[in-house]
């Protein structure tokens, strides 16, 4: 190849990079504005989770979260102003990223945590649903990034390119658009109840094994929150199906010794007779619905009781 072709296409390179960047640029920007727009949905809650909110109690965890706790019951009875940041299908990486995050910027007094039975067990669709948090990361990169390095290599790389960072959010931005998820202070209800019970027999415990990059993120939440002299407090959400006595899964065997070790304190409602076989109170088998949510407030805020939460 002779001097002026090897020229040609350098220039062409270049002029194409250029190219690429500016409409990176361009698309992105727009994306951007479309996005934080947002007046609904579960970017818009976490948008408001990351920059806007300012509560005294952060509520955290996955959807049984977000569909369990009705902010404005904690407001009323505990006069504390209270945020539902439950997110929909995001585990303990996710969740210990959020606090991250949360912590970074203010401390609640107090940060209630709902526990699945599964946080702890080795999936690595753990690490790869960090997605929701990619609109957030350069603002919050010395938080975010050793979180989505557990799980990818070259992040920042990776989320240079502002369409990227985007790309999954589009068709969320336009449903809730079309159709905008009404919440309650991130409190988001259910409505309707079970048809029919079924006979169910109780299920073995899971003997999936423990990833000890998750029992490691466990205990930094825990740390994180004592040296922030934050209360913190676990909650496990009732079932509509008894389980039986020591069939926790190696997941809830750890996640309560760990709670134990650290003098957290844990309420566990799984088999709470009010809400076992009560199909009138849940959605489905392990969501409540509204009438179920605001009794299990009620009952959550009676446990509270005895603790003291404005230390």
């Amino acid at each position: 190849m002779e001097k002026s072709d090897i020229l040609k296409t350098f220039k062409f390179g270049l002029l194409f990079t250029v190219l690429v960047v500016q409409l990176d640029f361009s698309i992105g920007l727009g994306m951007k504005q479309l996005y934080f727009s947002q007046k609904s949905g579960k970017f818009a809650r976490l948008t408001t989770t990351i920059y806007g909110n300012s509560s005294e109690i952060l509520i955290m965890g996955s959807s049984r979260a977000n569909r369990h706790y009705v902010s404005e019951i904690f407001e009323k009875v505990l006069g504390q102003s209270t945020y539902n940041a439950g997110v929909q299908g995001q585990k303990l990486v996710f969740q210990r990223a959020l606090q991250k995050i949360v912590l970074s910027r203010y401390f609640p007094k107090t940060i209630i945590l709902n526990l699945d039975e599964e946080w702890l067990e080795y999936d690595q669709e753990n690490y790869e649903r960090l997605s929701d948090l990619n609109p957030y990361y350069w603002d919050f990169r010395n938080e975010l990034e050793p979180v989505f390095s557990l799980g990818s290599s070259f992040v920042d790389l990776k989320l240079l390119p502002n369409t990227f960072r985007y790309n999954s959010t589009f068709l969320h931005i336009l449903n809730y658009s079309i159709f905008p998820q009404r919440d309650f202070l991130g409190y988001r209800p259910l409505y309707g109840g079970v048809k029919v019970l079924k006979s169910k027999i109780p299920k073995k415990p899971s003997e999936k094994a423990l990833d000890p990059i998750l029992v490691t993120l466990f205990r930094d939440f825990i740390e994180s929150a004592k040296r922030e002299k934050i209360n913190l407090v676990f909650v496990i959400s009732p079932e509509l199906y008894k389980k039986t006595l020591n069939n926790d899964s190696k997941s809830m065997l750890t996640m309560k010794m760990i709670a134990k070790d650290n003098e957290i304190p844990l309420f566990d409602f799984r088999n709470t007779e009010q809400f076992l076989r009560k199909k009138e109170l849940f959605f489905d088998d392990i969501h409540l619905n509204d009438k179920g949510s605001r009794m299990f407030t009620e009952m959550t805020l009676d446990s509270l009781k005895s603790l003291d939460l404005n230390e």
